[in-house]
């Protein structure tokens, strides 16, 4: 008994941090209670997830300067089903340094995030556009026959 204590309090301690979603783009998402912003510098992941296979996502994660505006992918997390999961380093274009304009995705989110104004409202409002419902008239129904 006195080792599953430890066990269930760690349990308890994993569980009492409840994902905050905000949804950018449509297969796009960044858990802002994961954000962690440290000397600086603010650190974030995006995760895209397939919208044919829940078994299938990645997350991204970006680190920005907040003084620099410097911005850069440090490492990437693959699950894909039939594959191994696992974090790897950025290579290619993915591993260059860059100074997003503050109009884009990039640079709005570390606006936000270095500033402290993120919310799931205010990435949404601007980053977010949900699915349009069919404004086409429904096709009408053949007549039947007599």
């Amino acid at each position: 008994m006195r080792k599953l204590l430890p066990v269930a309090l760690l349990l308890c301690g994993l569980s009492a941090q409840a994902a905050e979603w905000a949804r950018v783009g449509n297969d796009n998402r960044i858990d802002l209670s994961a954000v962690k912003l440290k000397s600086g510098s603010v650190t974030y992941q995006v995760r895209w997830d397939n919208p044919k296979d829940a078994n299938d996502y990645m997350f991204t994660e970006i680190v920005a300067n907040c003084k620099s505006g410097d911005t850069y992918f440090s490492r990437i997390y693959e699950h894909h089903p039939g594959k191994k999961a696992a974090f790897r380093k950025p290579t290619g274009e993915s591993a260059k340094h860059g100074n997003p304009p503050k109009d884009s995705p990039i640079g709005f989110l570390n606006n936000l995030f270095c500033s402290g104004q993120a919310s799931v409202k205010t990435i949404e409002e601007a980053l977010y556009q949900a699915p349009a419902e069919s404004t086409a008239p429904s096709p009408e129904k053949p007549a039947s026959a007599p």
